[in-house]
């Protein structure tokens, strides 16, 4: 982006559009917030699919199995229990917990304004203390879900891998 003045364009374009610095600091407090709530949605999307491969490798190789010997050994309980870790964990990613805070309740923002009636400026303050908080929350959740992620996809490898030595040992 092209410097205006010394200022990113980008930058300068918001501080055109707020009218002041603290809507300017609000603006980019709810840029962030919904940041979280797409890389929420989108993990979850990433997780659906890493259970529906999880769901597949252990159907058909399980069935690849069973057809050869009739006899799950050693191996195949190690990919069946690793492919079981993995769908726990990737539904724990997929659970819509009710802890979220991806918005500040109107409600409770009228009530304050209310008891308290305060500038423009001092209210863009309180909501973006608000949604720091928020964000810090969110975010140690999300690093959590992330981690539940990384792990399943681990398992879903050693799930295959498991499979297939036991295919490969008949």
């Amino acid at each position: 982006m092209p410097l205006i003045d010394g200022v990113w364009a980008h930058g300068y374009a918001l501080a055109l559009m707020a009218g002041t610095t603290e809507e300017l600091i609000y603006n980019e407090a709810v840029r962030a917030i919904e940041h979280q709530e797409r890389a929420l949605d989108e993990l979850r999307s990433r997780a659906g699919t890493v259970l529906a491969a999880v769901s597949l490798v252990t159907s058909f190789l399980g069935a690849r199995v069973l057809a050869g010997r009739g006899e799950i050994h050693f191996w195949g309980w190690v990919g069946i229990a690793l492919a079981a870790l993995c769908a726990i964990l990737t539904l724990l990613v997929i659970w819509p917990w009710d802890d979220w805070a991806f918005s500040n309740d109107p409600a409770i923002m009228m009530n304050a304004h209310r008891d308290n009636p305060q500038w423009p400026d001092s209210v863009y303050v309180y909501l973006v203390d608000t949604m720091g908080a928020d964000r810090a929350k969110n975010g140690e959740k999300l690093t959590r879900l992330y981690g539940y992620f990384r792990w399943s996809i681990v398992l879903l490898i050693g799930s295959v891998g498991a499979w297939l030595i036991q295919l490969w040992r008949g």
